[in-house]
């Protein structure tokens, strides 16, 4: 269904309605996957390599703690940029008639937001390398932890892979359908141009009170097809951006997680059958 495009300034604003909410949503899910990234490091010592001894493990636990490390930055940096909003709005709000000052704040507002939305997107990169190192670790068969996410993709497809079929789809379904966009979108910033949006600020004369609205960044929300789709009929805001791209990486993080476990399980069986099968030919 083609949707006709309004025009631009007369568009809705969609926006995050409860911060809060969002907030401790987004705080409990990462609590989520930590534990089950914790829990997977002694799994893989349980199963794969039946030993406890932390010298051992030195290379699994570190990788685990990296991918916890991440996690919390994303969350810290989350908290930032609402911290930020609730700063300059405070500012603004001392003097809301005061158009010269509030130009002056929302331009250093917008560019920090954005400077955090950049930083967010960095670091959610750096959680999927992260992971695909530890599905290399764990599963790729050589005990190394290099190729992060591409690398793993790459190995995906390769006709002599070890990884699982059901694995190999999770892997493969995210890549396409969010990651290697959020890749694409990473490079453009690192090596093109800074991704910006519009911004609005709304005087309320009867409160006696403005309100100041980031728009997400523009090139951004064109790279994916659920928020283009959004923007032909809302001005879609920062907050909603970054709760969408957070959520959607704890989305596919856990997916991730989870298939990890699965193909660990699949590895144990088929450790055990092939062990069974040796017994009885003796």
């Amino acid at each position: 269904m083609k949707i006709e495009k309004k025009n631009k300034q007369k568009l809705p604003w969609l926006d995050v309605t409860d911060l809060d909410k969002c907030f401790e949503d987004i705080r409990n899910d990462i609590a989520l996957i930590e534990k089950r990234i914790h829990d997977l490091g002694f799994e893989y010592v349980k199963k794969i390599k039946n030993q406890i001894i932390f010298s051992k493990n030195e290379s699994v636990y570190k990788l685990r703690n990296s991918i916890q490390y991440r996690l919390k930055a994303i969350l810290f940096h989350f908290t930032l940029l609402l911290d930020i909003q609730i700063k300059y709005q405070e500012r603004i709000d001392q003097d809301p008639y005061n158009k010269e000052q509030s130009i002056k704040w929302m331009i250093l507002d917008k560019e920090q937001q954005y400077a955090l939305f950049d930083s967010i997107i960095f670091h959610i990169i750096s959680l999927f390398d992260y992971l695909g190192n530890l599905i290399d670790y764990i599963l790729c068969g050589k005990a190394q932890s290099k190729l992060k996410w591409n690398g793993v993709i790459g190995y995906s497809h390769n006709k002599n892979s070890l990884l699982s079929e059901s694995i190999k789809y999770v892997l493969q379904k995210w890549h396409s359908q969010f990651i290697n966009i959020l890749y694409g979108h990473r490079s453009d910033l690192i090596h093109y141009k800074i991704d910006f949006g519009d911004s609005e600020y709304i005087l309320d004369l009867g409160k006696s009170k403005a309100n100041l609205i980031i728009e997400s960044p523009r090139f951004f929300t064109n790279k994916f097809k659920e928020l283009k789709k959004l923007s032909a009929v809302n001005k879609i805001s920062i907050n909603y951006s970054v709760e969408w791209l957070i959520k959607k990486s704890i989305e596919a993080s856990k997916e991730i997680v989870e298939s990890i476990f699965q193909a660990m399980d699949e590895k144990e069986n088929l450790k055990k059958k092939k062990s069974n099968g040796n017994k009885s030919r003796i």
